[in-house]
């Protein structure tokens, strides 16, 4: 079943694929085509293609923010930090309200070492959309890191309120407890990713 699951979704994005092109054939200056296509070829691991479609949008549209965050995203996939942080921070002076692109930054400024930053990014984040599971695992991530235990169990409390089907933040939050000790604790979070998983 799970075979025929795999497959349905590559069927799906096939069609996808084919729908963003034909409209690309039919409008050669759709830059949000463009957009969606790239973000498709990302998920194929067409990494030059997507490069290629997200330089396409934005040749078309210099303004378009959604195209300089998912350049950056790909950018950072392909290790060229500098040039996504380039991206993120054109992004988000484009649209200074763009909660995504700030989250993103968090993520790359995290994995460079820049952890106050990255902090300041979550800040941002959630401040923009209140109800983004992913920024407050990772603001709590950062917390446990730090020995801040009641912030990060908080903001895992706060992602799964988000998204109760998160099952990264039941993962993490479970490790937490049983670094604290709380193995009963723990094994429950375990019991939650497997109910919400199957």
């Amino acid at each position: 079943s799970f075979k025929k699951e795999k497959g349905d979704v590559k069927v799906d994005m096939d069609k996808n694929m084919e729908y963003y092109s034909h409209a690309i054939e039919s409008n050669p200056y759709d830059s949000d085509a463009y957009i969606h296509r790239g973000l498709l070829k990302i998920q194929n691991d067409d990494k030059d293609g997507a490069m290629k479609d997200f330089d396409r949008a934005i040749g078309l549209h210099p303004d378009n923010a959604l195209a300089y965050n998912n350049r950056g995203l790909l950018k950072s996939k392909m290790n060229d930090f500098n040039s996504a942080m380039q991206d993120y921070e054109q992004a988000i002076k484009l649209s200074p309200d763009f909660a995504l692109a700030y989250y993103n930054r968090g993520i790359l400024r995290k994995t460079i070492g820049d952890i106050d930053g990255a902090m300041k990014d979550y800040d941002k984040s959630i401040e923009l959309d209140p109800n983004s599971a992913d920024a407050y695992c990772e603001r709590a991530n950062i917390k446990a890191v730090m020995g801040d235990t009641n912030g990060a169990m908080n903001d895992y409390d706060m992602a799964i309120k988000a998204d109760s089907h998160h099952a990264l933040t039941y993962c993490n939050r479970g490790k937490l407890k049983k670094e604290l000790g709380d193995n009963k604790g723990a094994m429950k979070e375990v019991t939650l990713v497997i109910r919400i998983s199957t």
